[in-house]
């Protein structure tokens, strides 16, 4: 391992299977920070400002690239959500929506700082400040709600409410029509 400027480390990925007869290294990754393995067809790297999602198959990488940094990865059935923001003003983030294959599906622009990130169908779920609020995919606001101080994670229990999860407590939040 060998630690970047920015803190993380730059680590060769190794592959092992029963398939092959040795241990062999796939690539050199930069500045990792996280990897995921959930989608059946390959695994996601998160780095410093890219995210790669590299096919179990043929090892063949997509890569998304941002001037922006990494901040934030969550996994759903429906896919992968990435907030990036910059370093110098954590309200200024992008948020990409990408398909289990590791596609863009769509992006979108978001002014606040994000607390927690959560991709449901073709909506995106977001905690900023004492706010949960639903999106669709082009950005508007769909619904929102209240969810006080403290805020740190959610979870969707149906399409307009959350059990949303504070310092303190868990609470059942219901987002309402705008």
């Amino acid at each position: 391992f060998k630690r970047s400027n920015a803190g993380m480390f730059d680590i060769p990925f190794l592959i092992a299977s029963s398939v092959f007869s040795s241990v062999s290294a796939l690539k050199n990754f930069t500045s990792v920070s996280s990897c995921d393995n959930s989608s059946r067809s390959g695994f996601t790297i998160i780095e410093q400002n890219k995210i790669k999602f590299v096919k179990w198959s043929n090892y063949k990488t997509l890569e998304y690239a941002n001037e922006y940094n990494t901040s934030m990865f969550r996994t759903s059935k429906n896919g992968k959500i990435v907030v990036f923001n910059r370093e110098s003003d954590k309200t200024d983030n992008k948020i990409v929506v990408l398909g289990n294959n590791g596609k863009v599906k769509y992006e979108v622009q978001y002014k606040g700082i994000i607390s927690d990130i959560a991709l449901l169908g073709r909506h995106i779920y977001c905690i900023s400040d004492t706010t949960v609020s639903l999106y669709d995919k082009t950005g508007n606001l769909l619904r929102d709600g209240s969810c006080g101080y403290g805020a740190i994670r959610f979870s969707v229990i149906s399409e307009y409410a959350l059990a949303v999860i504070t310092d303190t407590d868990i609470q059942k939040t219901e987002l309402l029509a705008k």
